[in-house]
């Protein structure tokens, strides 16, 4: 079982998806994690990051990488995923307490064409993991190339009457 959260769609430019997290079990081998998809989707997913068998893990966009990082058990961990909906290239990186943890990684799904919604699995032993504080946030710099194109848009239309 999951919990699914939907957000406004995301097609273009860098979204980033950012959570405190702290999980409840490590000896779940499938683990608690958390996926960002399209249309509630589990065909249509971007990323895949969380926690397995008492390790960070990660998808590389071809196969679960559980890294050698040991995490603890009630202790806060700050997830960030940055660039995972940058459909420019495709890629996301993956922070852990505000440290790069694994960069340019690969979309999961090559179907994943937008984002509207993140799921928390909670692993076979149904256990799960605590989440606060979910932040997606347009990244600034597509905030600003979307304001400069209208602002552009404006100039030329009073430039124009």
């Amino acid at each position: 079982m999951a919990l699914v959260h939907d957000f406004a769609n995301w097609s273009s430019g860098v979204l980033v998806v950012q959570l405190w997290t702290m999980p409840a079990d490590n000896t779940d081998a499938t683990g608690t994690w958390i996926a960002v998809e399209q249309d509630r989707s589990t065909s249509k997913r971007s990323s895949l990051f969380g926690f397995r068998s008492g390790v960070l893990a990660y998808n590389n966009g071809a196969s679960w990488v559980n890294s050698t990082t040991p995490y603890n058990l009630g202790e806060w961990y700050k997830l960030t995923v940055t660039g995972v909906l940058n459909y420019d290239t495709r890629k996301w990186d993956f922070y852990v307490n505000d440290v790069l943890f694994a960069s340019n990684l690969g979309f999961y799904h090559t179907a994943h064409t937008a984002a509207n919604n993140i799921r928390f699995y909670k692993g076979t032993n149904n256990v799960g993991m605590a989440v606060d504080d979910l932040e997606i946030i347009p990244e600034p710099s597509s905030v600003l190339a979307l304001l400069t194109r209208m602002l552009g848009v404006v100039g030329w239309l009073r430039r124009s009457a």
